[in-house]
């Protein structure tokens, strides 16, 4: 074995480090060390055909037991017989047919991108550099898609990040002991309430009594410019008569989730959503109201369309994942998980199908409720005097001037929800 180079990490990256080795067409073992790293990258011609660690998780076994694809005992004894046989394991899974080539290539260039992902980020540590390469390596059976530029190398393994981030997520996401947020105290008694046929007026008031904070939430709302046309009121049954049932559990739930307390999700990231869940709800529900449709869905749908994206945040706690990565994921998938939790508190399969919908342009082209929460989106990511697309607000019914009196009305009303007792 013969030691080419030899250098130190603070000095030169291992991203050009192997810049340089693939100008030069070396062919040679890259060794990485450093206090928590490990790695070796195996050239030829300048190009990269393999990689190893030994770092946990980074062996080719560990990695296909974390994958489904071998249990491990069967990875134990393929190990113990392949050693025995004086072969690779890589060799000994695919004579024995316990994997496929096409398999065990395609998990392998996901691991080599891990691995040289690691050895990019690497800032400090010793490197070395010796020829041959092992017998091992050269004799397969499987290689890095060789061929490759460093430049192809570096976008591919953006792209592996990314696709391992996301199934780290859909692992956490499908786990059985997640948990999803429960539906508050009260709200959950006035929803039992709403669903028995012979409940009163007077039962729900009561149980909205049963708490200052929210008695006097609902009060602030039935005296809202949304509601107060005939004049104010102190009284709380009339409070809920005025603004109806439903929209009283919207205002209740409103109320129990600007407490929530979730210790996974960092708390500014989760003050802003229930904070923009609330103004949604009051935005919706006055644009409703000046579209001819049920406000108090709107004001659901406005309260609870984004709450997916707690969960989310919830279980990407210590995984570890690019934040714009996680970014996009909650844009793509907060719906269908908010749709769960409304399923879960027992709402409607209309609103359910609201919340999961609410960013599909092609239900959009049907359903008025779901451009007015998209109007919403709108008015929230870029404030009030945003301008909307002519063709939502003919579609249901709005014009630009009336879209942001709508906007300014509830904000008003929001701030003075808001305002403590």
């Amino acid at each position: 074995m013969k030691n080419l180079l030899k250098g130190d990490l603070a000095f030169i990256s291992a991203q050009d480090l192997l810049e340089w080795f693939e100008s030069r067409a070396t062919t040679g073992t890259v060794s990485l060390s450093g206090d928590d790293y490990q790695a070796n990258i195996y050239l030829k011609d300048g190009r990269i055909i393999y990689a190893s660690s030994e770092e946990t998780g980074r062996r080719l076994g560990q990695f296909m037991v974390e994958r489904g694809v071998l249990n491990d005992s069967d990875l134990q004894q393929a190990l113990a017989e392949s050693q025995s046989a004086g072969k690779t394991l890589n060799r000994h899974l695919i004579d024995i047919g316990l994997v496929t080539i096409q398999t065990l290539t395609n998990l392998f260039n996901r691991l080599v991108l891990q691995i040289l992902a690691e050895a990019f980020t690497c800032r400090s540590g010793s490197f070395s550099v010796t020829s041959p390469l092992p017998a091992s390596v050269l004799g397969g059976p499987v290689f890095y898609a060789s061929g490759r530029k460093l430049s192809e190398v570096f976008s591919q393994i953006q792209s592996a990040a990314k696709e391992e981030a996301i199934e780290k997520l859909n692992r956490r996401l499908g786990d059985d002991d997640i948990r999803l947020p429960v539906l508050p105290k009260v709200a959950a008694q006035l929803r039992a309430l709403l669903e028995d046929e012979d409940t009163s007026l007077q039962s729900m008031t009561r149980v909205i009594m049963s708490d200052q904070i929210i008695a006097s939430g609902i009060l602030k709302v039935a005296n809202s410019p949304f509601y107060a046309s005939s004049g104010p009121t102190d009284s709380v049954n009339l409070a809920v008569a005025r603004i109806g049932t439903k929209t009283a559990l919207a205002v209740v739930t409103a109320i129990e989730l600007k407490t929530m307390h979730l210790p996974d999700v960092p708390k500014e990231k989760l003050e802003t959503i229930l904070d923009n869940a609330l103004k949604s709800a009051f935005i919706a529900s006055g644009l409703a109201m000046q579209c001819y449709l049920d406000p108090e869905q709107a004001f659901l749908g406005g309260l609870l369309h984004d709450l997916g994206k707690t969960v989310i945040l919830s279980v990407s706690s210590g995984c570890d994942v690019d934040s714009d990565i996680l970014d996009e994921f909650i844009n793509e998938c907060h719906a269908e998980i908010g749709a769960i939790i409304a399923s879960r508190w027992n709402y409607p399969e209309s609103l359910q199908d609201l919340i999961r919908c609410h960013h599909d342009p092609i239900t959009a082209e049907t359903d008025r409720t779901i451009v007015v929460l998209q109007l919403v989106d709108g008015l929230i990511e870029h404030g009030p005097d945003w301008q909307a697309d002519p063709q939502s607000l003919q579609f249901v019914g709005l014009d630009q001037a009336s879209l942001q009196d709508v906007c300014q009305v509830a904000l008003q009303a929001v701030g003075e929800f808001s305002t403590p007792v």
